[in-house]
């Protein structure tokens, strides 16, 4: 197997399978998939078993839509998800419930999220899971990072909202762009956070059997 179907639409994604020299193909969603459906929440979930779940909905899903597509010939899938959340402080150690954070719905809302974030550290999670055939079980790895944000102005805030960058991106901001200027540190893989963990891909991509430039 040469080959591998990428089940995500992100650029960040697919930049990452390119700098690494593998031969991949967008395994685009048919147009009736709710694939946003498939993000939803569930009460108290924690956010490393909410992007663990996600991304084998997401999988799943792929596997069938390649199934149905009788001019595709099978190949292993890749997909995944990232999520950013945070420590509900309302809650007790008996009862530990994480804030997840996604994509903010307009600039108001991104504005918010950031200044939930600001001057705090959060979690980053992002999950990838690989089906190598239709008979082998899906492998999972999860990548957890610890990013902290810096003590931003609210002008700085503001201004970043306004670049339009937060918009699409889990947690309304990213590290790859201008978002970095709003982070002091991150303790963890800055691929992870960007949306694809190298090292983790790699194994994966060498489970597969799929040829990279390292």
């Amino acid at each position: 197997m040469s080959k591998l179907y990428l089940a995500s639409q992100s650029p960040r994604r697919a930049q990452i399978l390119t700098d690494l020299g593998v031969q991949f193909e967008i395994l685009q969603p048919d147009p009736n998939e709710d694939t946003e459906a498939l993000e939803e929440e569930q009460i108290g979930e924690l956010g490393i078993d909410y992007v663990k779940r996600v991304t084998l909905a997401k999988l799943d899903a792929a596997v069938r839509r390649l199934s149905q597509r009788v001019e595709f010939s099978w190949q292993p899938i890749l997909c995944a998800d990232t999520t950013v959340c945070m420590r509900d402080q309302q809650t007790s150690w008996l009862n530990i419930r994480d804030l997840i954070l996604g994509k903010p719905r307009d600039e108001h809302h991104a504005l918010e999220m950031l200044t939930l974030l600001n001057g705090k550290f959060h979690w980053v999670h992002t999950a990838i899971a690989l089906q190598k055939d239709p008979q082998s079980d899906p492998i999972v790895k999860i990548c957890s990072t610890q990013v902290h944000f810096a003590n931003n102005s609210p002008e700085r805030l503001a201004a970043y909202v306004k670049t339009k960058e937060p918009m699409g991106k889990a947690g309304g901001y990213g590290i790859q762009g201008l978002g970095s200027a709003l982070i002091d540190r991150i303790e963890g893989s800055y691929s992870g956070v960007m949306g694809l963990p190298i090292h983790e891909t790699t194994q994966l991509l060498d489970y597969a059997k799929i040829p990279f430039i390292l």
